[in-house]
This record gives structure tokens, sequence and C-alpha cells, in this order.
């Protein structure tokens, strides 16, 4: 039931990236196939390595360390992030701070050049 659940989730997240942000490859990964060679639980942001969780009892700690190990096992060198969400709730994003920032400093470099 578990193992359903998070596939599910999966399913969710590629569904949303796809239909209200635009990344059309966004896909479930095959894992439980074996080695896709990408650990990503779902693919199709660009830099992004994507664990999801949708569980009750939160383990980021734990969670991240599993995405951080997954990222820097890929030859692409992804950014680890924990998407995760818990019944009834909305899904929530866990960066490393240094991580954040780089990601906040491009947007910030965007928005100087909108101006």
């Amino acid at each position: 039931n578990s193992k359903q659940k998070g596939a599910r989730f999966e399913r969710t997240l590629a569904k949303i990236f796809r239909e209200q942000y635009g990344y059309s490859d966004s896909r479930r990964t095959a894992q439980y196939c074996g080695n896709t060679g990408d650990a990503s639980d779902v693919l199709g942001l660009p830099g992004i390595h994507i664990e999801a969780k949708h569980q009750e009892k939160m383990y980021l700690y734990d969670w991240m360390s599993q995405a951080i190990n997954d990222a820097e096992a890929s030859e692409e060198r992804k950014i680890p992030a924990v998407f995760h969400k818990k019944n009834n709730a909305e899904i929530l994003v866990t960066l490393r701070l240094d991580d954040f920032m780089k990601i906040y400093r491009e947007y910030e470099a965007g928005m100087i050049f909108d101006e």
C-alpha cells in the first residue's frame, strides 16, 4: 500500500510539472524495473534530482541524504531536492541552503535583466 501511495505521488508530481508548469518531458522513472541510469524518482526538471516522498512521518534529513548520495553518484551533478507531502497537505520542497542560494541568485539575476 505504501509503495502504491509513493508511486501515485510520483505520477502526480510528473503530471503537475507537465500540465501546470510546461515541463512536457516529466515522467516517473521506472526504478522498479531496474537501473534507469538516473536514480531520481521523477525526471523532467533540468538540473534537479527529485526524491519524492508522500508520508505522514517526516524524515527529511534521511531523505535529503538519499537525494544527495544519488545526485552525487550521477554524472550530471544535479541539485538534490526532496518533494514531500503528507495527507491533506500541500507539496513542499526541501533543499540545502547552498543549493537554494544558487537557485535564488539565478532568479535574482533574471529579475535584474527584466527591469
